[in-house]
């Protein structure tokens, strides 16, 4: 994937998910953008965001999206800010241990 592909994907990405947030009284709060990341040996798309349901808490979000030929994988991570030394550890762990065995 180019440079360019990726900015003109980060831009379509954040755009849909403004979208979706509408009416439902999530906020998107800020915006990590759309980077490519290796998980367990593979590359993988990242999508990374910081939003906020009404006055809750902060809820950091990582979606990992894990290509297999004609399919493709998302793994969604998201915790509370706030417990973030609880949480980021553990997802590390659970994200590093994800496999595919079904390659197509």
């Amino acid at each position: 994937m180019t440079q360019a592909e990726l900015n003109e994907l980060n831009s379509e990405l954040k755009s849909q998910i403004q979208q979706s947030f509408y009416g439902t009284g999530l906020k998107l709060i800020i915006w990590y953008g759309v980077s490519i990341a290796k998980v367990n040996g593979r590359k993988v798309l990242k999508i990374s965001y910081l939003r906020q349901l009404k006055d809750n808490p902060y809820v950091v979000v990582n979606m990992y999206s894990f290509q297999n030929n004609d399919r493709v994988h998302r793994l969604t991570l998201s915790y509370r800010q706030s417990d973030e030394a609880i949480w980021k550890p553990l997802y590390s762990q659970i994200l590093n241990s994800f496999t595919i065995i079904n390659v197509r």
